[in-house]
């Protein structure tokens, strides 16, 4: 810690201080300083600590009101020319597009489709896959018991074996 002692208040002024006591209110006026400084940090990290908590918990509280609120408030509708197109709730609205959107659109390209069209198509493209494999295996069963009947049936003719 450095000690900086003003040298005019030891030997000008009106009550002159000796060096004991100037060194000793120079101390106290640091310490002071440095302890004021250390609880005015604490004291701005306690306060930013409790209002961020009592406003998550405020949002906690608070926000399935505000939400059911912002779905039932009532607007009026504007196109982008300014005609008022009549009222209306987000409500309404959102079950207007999901409604528009829950259409099977096959298209041309990929970009063109919508989400209801992709989920569809990635579902049935998954239960596909689970067929032709369930398929295949089933198949190449079937084929190998009648390929190895054939082959015995074959052979048992050649060889003068009775088939019955």
């Amino acid at each position: 810690m450095e000690i900086k002692v003003d040298l005019s208040e030891v030997f000008d002024g009106e009550e002159p201080l000796s060096i004991e006591e100037a060194i000793k209110h120079e101390v106290i006026r640091s310490l002071t300083a440095k302890i004021k400084q250390g609880i005015e940090k604490q004291v701005q990290c306690e306060v930013s600590r409790v209002i961020n908590e009592e406003l998550a918990k405020a949002v906690q509280e608070q926000m399935p009101t505000i939400i059911n609120d912002l779905l039932n408030a009532e607007y009026v509708m504007v196109s982008r020319y300014g005609d008022v197109q009549g009222m209306t709730t987000f409500r309404k609205e959102l079950v207007k597009v999901i409604t528009e959107n829950m259409v099977y659109k096959k298209t041309q390209y990929a970009s063109d489709r919508n989400a209801f069209t992709k989920a569809v198509d990635e579902v049935i493209a998954e239960n596909v896959k689970t067929f032709q494999a369930e398929f295949n295996s089933l198949v190449t069963t079937e084929f190998a018991k009648e390929s190895l009947a054939h082959a015995v049936a074959v052979l048992k003719k050649k060889l003068g074996i009775d088939v019955k």
